[in-house]
């Protein structure tokens, strides 16, 4: 993964930061919908691209004070998208709106929950001298190495074995973002990469072919949730 195309998909996952509407990036929910509005603290790449196998692998996490169903995964789809020529990256923009907009959501294998934080209670009480703070720390070295013994290591062999990520890549481009006959959304889609869906047949299933990890974290603040998300797509 080229250095600006990691530029790329950090600035691409720096406008989820912010207070947004993300009814677009859930289900069943409406934009007068007050629970469609979360708050997202951070979204970047964590570290370096890595490989392991014959897979080049790239963990992004996120910060925030909840999370709606499938909206990490919409987020993470969306970007790829973008990064890759699906589409235009005006379309994020536009999902703050009240029209409806499809957006693609990434597969989900790898996408975990890797940490819990309570930071307004450790704020409040955590150095009143009778409390604890509520941290992980002393037991960091065995969660760290159960995670990737455990978890990282099965993610890493079922993406080897199924080639999830690379079939959905297969797909992306046969995505189409109009909802409901939304005919402004089309004006953000690259015709020539997103043309119009036909029958294609499954790629043909080859270990050790590119793939993706996710990998999620999420967070608590005084009782509400907050979240942070690895995750590892390929880019070919």
């Amino acid at each position: 993964m080229q250095a600006d195309r990691v530029a790329l998909v950090n600035r691409l996952l720096g406008k989820y930061v912010g207070n947004h509407k993300f009814h677009n990036f859930t289900s069943r929910r409406d934009f007068d919908d007050p629970s469609c509005r979360r708050l997202i603290h951070s979204f970047g790449i964590k570290g370096e691209p890595y490989i392991h196998g014959n897979m080049e692998f790239v963990t992004l996490r996120v910060r925030g004070q909840s999370f709606m169903l499938h909206q990490i995964r919409k987020m993470i789809g969306l970007v790829i998208a973008i990064s890759k020529g699906c589409c235009n990256e005006e379309i994020i923009e536009h999902a703050w709106l009240k029209q409806r907009v499809d957006i693609p959501k990434a597969p989900g294998l790898g996408l975990i929950l890797d940490e819990i934080f309570f930071a307004g209670y450790d704020k409040r009480y955590g150095e009143d001298g009778c409390h604890e703070p509520l941290t992980f720390t002393k037991h960091a070295d065995y969660i760290e190495k159960f995670k990737h013994e455990k978890i990282i290591e099965h993610i890493f062999q079922k993406e080897d074995a199924e080639c999830g990520m690379l079939r959905w890549l297969h797909s992306l481009p046969l995505h189409r973002y109009n909802k409901n006959t939304l005919e402004s959304a089309d004006a953000l889609v690259n015709d020539t990469a997103n043309p119009a869906p036909v029958q294609e047949e499954v790629p043909e299933h080859k270990p050790n072919e590119g793939s993706a990890v996710l990998e999620q974290k999420l967070d608590k603040e005084d009782g509400t949730v907050a979240g942070e998300d690895k995750s590892a797509p390929r880019d070919n």
